[in-house]
């Protein structure tokens, strides 16, 4: 599989405008009969259009924040889309320390009948540690077996350097930025399929 992702954020006085796509896109996969015939190939995607709004709330250090995403699914010859929300909140109550959490998939309309999944709502909440450079974070999802550690130190103005482990594979990257425009490097060791 092959994963791909761009995303933009407008900075506005007040609030922030966000455009982001994504795909997981499958090599060609070879396609047989039951007598394991080669019928030729096919291959899986999923794919993310997304625009996100967030916004300061009643206290100077909480936001709130909403993505509304259009997804489509295709496999073989079978497509399917929806329009999924999801909804996020982070509290600064230090300078050094940053609480968030986020229902992921609050909202999920099926634009077409073409299948009869449903995207489950997710619940995770995080905290995050900053100082000089170095930030430490946790995340955490609803079934408490499915967990995030990160780590990520700022070695030079232009060079950000990541680590991290979750439940199942360990990652590592880093990031560039010159004139507000920044490229990211993401590695990880587990299957995206």
């Amino acid at each position: 599989y092959q994963l791909t992702a761009f995303s933009g954020v407008i900075p506005m006085v007040d609030n922030h405008f966000g455009i982001s796509y994504v795909q997981l896109q499958s090599s060609p996969m070879e396609r047989r009969d039951a007598d394991n015939v080669l019928q030729g190939t096919f291959t899986d995607a999923k794919t993310s259009i997304g625009l996100s709004y967030a916004q300061p709330l009643f206290l100077p250090n909480l936001s709130i924040g909403t993505s509304v995403k259009y997804v489509t699914r295709t496999l073989y010859n079978n497509t399917d889309s929806r329009i999924i929300g999801d909804l996020g909140a982070m509290f600064r109550p230090f300078s050094f320390l940053t609480l968030g959490g986020t229902v992921q998939n609050i909202l999920d309309y099926q634009l077409d009948k073409n299948s009869a999944d449903k995207f489950k709502p997710v619940l995770r909440g995080g905290v995050a540690f900053h100082d000089r450079g170095f930030s430490l974070s946790y995340d955490l999802e609803n079934d408490l077996n499915t967990w995030f550690l990160g780590a990520e130190y700022k070695l030079h103005p232009l060079l950000t350097l990541r680590g991290g482990l979750n439940y199942e594979s360990t990652n590592f990257g880093f990031s560039s930025e010159l004139s507000g425009i920044r490229f990211d490097y993401a590695y990880s060791n587990s299957d995206l399929g």
